[in-house]
């Protein structure tokens, strides 16, 4: 883990409340009329995630805060709706822009409230289909229902995955340590080797070869030798 993300984790443990602000702002500025298709609130709904596997964040207030956001910006995008109607949306916008309004409508028409749902999760038309439900006079209670339940699941839909590359990531770094451990004991090992036991093999084999000649003759000095140096292995 680089140093960088290190103080980020550090930053964000001390100021967990900074975190979950902006992610709430980014689940909310998401779902704004039009402004939502530029921002990866994706992207930060997963990094959140890694947090909460990394036990920065807690799971559920991650979770609702981001559903929270979520339902501000579409509530906020369709009163947007409810309050301009169809001159919103027959503005003269760019090419782009007005291709994702008539996509928008054509889907409400077809999936009406369930389309509040799936919309959720249909990238671009995230950010436009609640003016255009507002513009064509959908209830605000019908409303908010869908909204409250298509914004919970996609919570979870992009906190999960986080969470679990969160958790490979930990997982990594325990088993890197746990390596490193295993590395350094296995070095001090060697080094005790090297400075006790074989110091003593080199002794015994020198003493054993004195007292070949001199006290237990050839062949019972050879068989001291051997059953020593076998314990010493």
């Amino acid at each position: 883990m680089t140093d960088l993300a290190q103080s980020f984790l550090a930053w964000t443990e001390a100021h967990p409340g900074w975190a979950l602000l902006t992610l709430y702002l980014a689940a909310a500025i998401d779902a704004v009329f039009i402004i939502g298709v530029f921002v990866p609130a994706g992207l930060v709904l997963f990094s959140m995630g890694a947090l909460v596997a990394l036990d920065v964040l807690p799971l559920w207030t991650t979770l609702i805060v981001a559903a929270a956001g979520g339902v501000s910006g579409d509530a906020l995008s369709f009163w947007v709706g409810r309050r301009y109607g169809r001159r919103l949306l027959d503005h003269p916008w760019s090419p782009r822009q007005k291709e994702l309004i008539d996509r928008a409508q054509l889907f409400f028409n077809r999936h009406g409230g369930k389309g509040i749902f799936l919309a959720r999760f249909l990238g671009p038309l995230r950010a436009i289909l609640p003016t255009v439900a507002g513009a064509s006079g959908m209830r605000w209670s019908l409303f908010l229902a869908a909204d409250a339940v298509a914004a919970m699941g996609w919570a979870l839909a992009f906190v999960m995955p986080g969470v679990v590359f969160g958790a490979s990531l930990g997982l990594a770094a325990e088993v890197a340590a746990a390596l490193r451990a295993e590395a350094h004991r296995a070095g001090h090992a060697l080094a005790l080797r090297d400075a006790v036991v074989r110091p003593a093999r080199r002794q015994v084999e020198h003493v054993a070869g004195l007292q070949h000649p001199f006290l237990l003759g050839g062949e019972v000095a050879q068989d001291l030798q051997r059953d020593v140096l076998a314990q010493l292995r």
